[in-house]
């Protein structure tokens, strides 16, 4: 069984976190969101296939540019059921290891990240926080809630906001629009993100007072297991 040590959770964190975190796989730069040869139809907006990897150009409005990389690293079966998925995003700023639960719905959630460099961050979240619905489509929405030593009471929305063309790097896809508010009281976070059906995450707009992040994928590849 994988676990952590629980943490403390500071304001950069959230901002890291949501550069690094994982999501998203692969079949480079198609329009068309229509499965490759290989490639699972029902691959979602999350795919977790192991050993697939992506990377990502991470941009600040005050800092030089620098890449993450991630790899979807081991797979097992819960005692539930669902599939949980270690996953392992490395760039200049720490390196990051998050379990993802994928139920049978295909729901995904995550259940704890760890940071190698800044262990005081790291934590397993009570309760784990839902990441993608399973067929999610625009005007969903849905929240999670949680404590921090740190900082208090943590309260995030999601909603699905509609669907999008996005160009990256990587290619144009269709995506879906996912917009977080993260009220840590004194702070307040908003992220921005396009997911597209069988790749993934392919941008990321982070945003907390004047401080802007955006994560674009440069490429990727997805290990059809």
């Amino acid at each position: 069984t994988w676990s952590i040590s629980p943490f403390k959770h500071t304001a950069f964190s959230l901002i890291v976190a949501g550069l690094l975190s994982m999501q998203a796989s692969l079949c480079a730069g198609k329009k068309s969101t229509q499965a490759q040869p290989g490639e699972s139809h029902d691959a979602g907006y999350f795919p977790l296939q192991l050993s697939s990897s992506w990377r990502y150009l991470v941009k600040h409005r005050l800092g030089p540019k620098f890449t993450s990389t991630t790899t979807v690293q081991g797979r097992q079966t819960a005692r539930d059921g669902s599939e949980e998925y270690l996953v392992e995003t490395v760039s200049p700023l720490d390196t990051i290891r998050e379990l993802y639960a994928k139920a049978k719905d295909g729901s995904i959630t995550l259940l704890s990240r760890e940071y190698l460099k800044s262990q005081s961050l790291s934590r397993n979240l009570h309760p784990p926080k839902l990441i993608m619905k399973a067929h999610p489509k625009p005007g969903d929405k849905w929240n999670w809630s949680s404590k921090s030593p740190l900082t208090g009471d943590i309260k995030e929305e999601v909603q699905v906001a509609g669907t999008e063309e996005v160009k990256v790097p990587a290619g144009t896809f269709k995506c879906l629009r996912l917009v977080t508010q993260r009220d840590m009281g004194t702070i307040v976070f908003l992220r921005e993100e396009w997911y597209a059906r069988s790749v993934g995450r392919v941008k990321t707009v982070n945003t907390a007072g004047p401080d802007t992040f955006i994560s674009v994928l440069e490429k990727y590849s997805r290990a059809n297991k």
